[in-house]
């Protein structure tokens, strides 16, 4: 999952800057200092690692370019510096922060004196049960001790996937439909204390025992929490990870 979720970031940073996969050194500038700053950060947890996964990137939205920080320090979580990374896809920064209480601080110092900070929590996964057996295109209900979004959370949900030996099948909890198809709400469809997954693949694997994540994945607008960033975001996942059997029909 750690793989598809930076691709994933690193897709979303791509359109928003008019990147493509090809893209080179041209396509991202240095910070200068002054230059207003889109900052995008990444948690991803997976329950029972003494760690986390963190990425960030900053965007420069007049010249639709990715920004490389002026220092190779210039960027922390909980104190430890996250390493700067180029590639074909664009620069991004990355670490691996051991896991304590489950908050996350992103400190960024642009200059002496010039500092911006974001604190986050990883969302309480919740599960009481884990599912043991699913029937494919079926909704499948799992049990939840739900608790409810900060008001600053711009989208709370529940996703659940089950990697096939050749497709991944994907089940996702929303309550939001749209010409006939479900999409991802602001707040997941929680019924009895229960999550309800639907099923939005195409295709299912065929009957056995397979690995699963279930995670729950919380945006944060960094407008609605601090006056430092007009423009930004931070997507923050807590997974666990486990087995399930898929029935035939």
């Amino acid at each position: 999952m750690k793989r598809n979720l930076l691709f994933i970031v690193l897709y979303a940073l791509m359109v928003c800057s008019n990147l493509s996969p090809s893209a080179n050194a041209n396509n991202w500038i240095v910070d200068d200092g002054v230059m207003e700053l889109t900052p995008e950060y990444t948690v991803q947890h997976i329950q029972g690692r003494p760690y986390s996964d963190v990425y960030a990137a900053f965007n420069f939205n007049p010249q639709k370019k990715l920004v490389q920080l002026r220092t190779d320090d210039a960027l922390r979580v909980n104190g430890h510096v996250l390493q700067g990374i180029a590639d074909a896809r664009g620069y991004y920064y990355q670490a691996r922060i051991p896991v304590t209480e489950g908050s996350f601080t992103f400190t960024l110092t642009r200059a002496p004196g010039q500092i911006m900070t974001h604190s986050f929590e990883l969302p309480v996964l919740g599960i009481s049960e884990l599912p043991k057996t699913y029937l494919p295109y079926e909704k499948l209900r799992v049990p939840v001790r739900y608790s409810e979004p900060a008001p600053y959370i711009a989208r709370d949900s529940y996703t659940l996937q089950i990697h096939g030996t050749s497709a991944r099948l994907d089940l996702i909890s929303t309550t939001r439909e749209k010409d006939n198809r479900y999409q991802i709400g602001r707040l997941p469809d929680i019924q009895d204390d229960a999550i309800v997954f639907r099923h939005i693949s195409k295709l299912a694997p065929p009957p056995g025992t397979y690995p699963v994540e279930i995670y729950r994945q919380q945006r944060v607008e960094l407008g609605k929490i601090s006056s430092i960033s007009r423009t930004g975001w931070a997507t923050l996942s807590n997974t666990q990870a486990f087995t399930i059997e898929v029935k035939g029909k």
